[in-house]
């Protein structure tokens, strides 16, 4: 494990060293799969990463998704442990110590189902790189920003150190977006010459992270947010709108889930 700083917090995985991670992400409202209705859905999965020798400097980790479980509008969909690998395959990653990847060896993977924040490019930031952590020692009240793309959009955080001690330090998260495209007239993505409708997006979320000290990783992440979405027809037809509730949480090696 490389040390970056004896005084940062740093994210570290031992070379051998294998942490695993339950994920799971629930929806509620517009869900934009086949051809987009209201409803809920879940995807459910369990992520191991396994440290790795360093690459030019950089802490290297392999990770994989063992098992895998999503259902929409009661119905289970066709992502689990025996395709996983075909969307989500085992990919390596090199990042800095305060989290931010450098290189991914995942290739960008068309989902069989359009579900937010599943992006086969992202997984070290939905499992054991959740956030990144802030450049100097951690104090209370320290505020940091950054930015992480998702499926190719930008998401702003802007995290807060709420409290320190020796074993734990704890954060709170708030999350901004702002997008815009354009969708055909089965609720896929289009470009603009082939588009039925336009979107327009505003995601605000918020959340909490308790980061281990003592084993440098973080045991769990508790974060809910809020799309909503003006759809404003380009021919003909009535402005609606659309809202996507999203609840993630990110646990580590069976400890109790974030409430």
């Amino acid at each position: 494990m490389i040390v970056f700083s004896t005084l940062a917090l740093v994210y570290g995985v031992s070379v051998g060293t294998t942490i695993s991670y339950s994920v799971k992400v629930d929806f509620e409202g517009y869900i934009p799969i086949f051809g987009g209705k209201e409803g809920k859905a879940s995807a459910n999965m369990i992520v191991n990463t396994s440290g790795l020798p360093p690459k030019d400097g950089l802490a290297c980790a392999e990770t994989e998704v063992t098992e895998m479980r999503a259902e929409a509008f009661g119905s289970v969909l066709p992502l689990n442990k025996n395709n996983v690998s075909q969307f989500f395959p085992k990919s390596e990653a090199t990042f800095k110590g305060n989290g931010v990847v450098v290189t991914n060896s995942a290739p960008e993977i068309k989902m069989p189902v359009r579900l937010p924040g599943l992006d086969s490019r992202r997984l070290p930031e939905i499992s054991f790189l959740p956030i990144q952590l802030p450049e100097r020692d951690a104090k209370v009240g320290h505020v940091y920003e950054f930015t992480r793309e998702f499926s190719g959009l930008p998401v702003k955080y802007v995290v807060t150190t709420k409290a320190v001690d020796e074993k734990e330090v704890r954060f709170d998260i708030e999350l901004s977006q702002t997008a815009s495209g354009f969708e055909d007239a089965y609720g896929n993505p289009a470009e603009e010459k082939n588009a039925k409708r336009k979107l327009e997006s505003v995601l605000s979320g918020s959340g909490k992270a308790v980061f281990n000290r003592g084993l440098s990783r973080f045991d769990s992440v508790l974060v809910t947010s809020e799309t909503k979405t003006k759809v404003t027809p380009i021919s003909k037809g009535k402005e609606s709108n659309r809202s996507l509730k999203l609840t993630l949480k990110i646990t580590r090696d069976g400890l109790k889930e974030p409430q």
